[in-house]
């Protein structure tokens, strides 16, 4: 009886035990929350609301539709996220944003891992950007970034990177009568597969940045007789460097078809 009671006693020590450390485990685990999907204009009425109440790795969705924005930023990108519509020729942000500071956009990405996809975004030539890469650490600006299969057109410029910026993505985009097409200054990315044409001044502007690749764009009937002749042309490679270029169509440009 007396050896019984203490296999009792030890197997319930055990199980105290066991379930003690269970509770430890499980008192002291991190739980990170899934990223999640929120609709426009679903779950809220407009692209930045749903950006705001998004959380770093959501996707914000946004539905075929017109979206107008104003203001200094039309839509603020301050976190990790993924910002993707519909349709890309039915998914339109028009912008009425107005310049301030040069820092106006219709979308303006200040963070890191950002994702902009599927939309048709409509300038109206007074922001500086349709999509811009920048914010106020001028010592780290967004970097990892991907700019994928959108139109952009009407604007000062259709994409624009700044200094410091590394390690981005643009491809797929059409960019359409906007002054300068894609304006990079961000090292190690690559420029691929866009089709730039229209541009009052320059297709597509690599400036002050190293290992930049380009290569199988289309950079057709840019520039202006207006201009001379190094403000006005096709592709322009300038400072810094090496730039890798290849597989590109560069045709009917006005001024130059590719200056270094």
């Amino acid at each position: 009886m007396a050896r019984a009671m203490k296999r009792l006693f030890a197997t319930a020590s055990l199980i105290a035990i066991v379930i003690y450390g269970s509770f430890f485990l499980v008192g002291t685990q991190v739980v990170k929350a899934a990223p999640k999907t929120i609709i426009v204009p679903d779950d809220y009425l407009t692209i930045q609301d749903a950006v705001d109440n998004a959380s770093s790795g959501d996707t914000v969705f946004v539905r075929e539709g017109i979206y107008h924005v104003g203001g200094t930023y039309g839509i603020m990108i301050d976190k990790p996220l993924s910002l993707i519509g519909e349709d890309n020729q039915k998914t339109i942000i028009q912008s009425n944003a107005y310049i301030k500071y040069g820092d106006s956009s219709a979308i303006l990405i200040t963070a890191d891992h950002v994702t902009v996809k599927d939309l048709t975004i409509i300038g109206n030539k007074y922001e500086i950007s349709g999509i811009g890469l920048r914010n106020g650490n001028y010592s780290h600006q967004p970097s990892n970034c991907k700019i994928i299969d959108n139109n952009i057109r009407n604007d000062s410029q259709g994409i624009s990177t700044n200094w410091f910026s590394v390690n981005n993505i643009i491809s797929g985009n059409n960019l359409i009568d906007d002054d300068q097409g894609i304006c990079e200054e961000s090292s190690n990315s690559v420029i691929s597969n866009n089709t730039v044409t229209g541009s009052f001044m320059i297709g597509i502007r690599v400036d002050e940045a190293e290992n930049v690749t380009v290569k199988q764009n289309n950079i057709v009937g840019n520039g202006n007789s207006y201009f001379t002749a190094n403000d006005s042309g096709g592709l322009s490679l300038r400072w810094y460097g090496p730039f890798y270029v290849y597989e590109n169509n560069i045709t009917d440009n006005v001024g130059y078809g590719l200056q270094f």
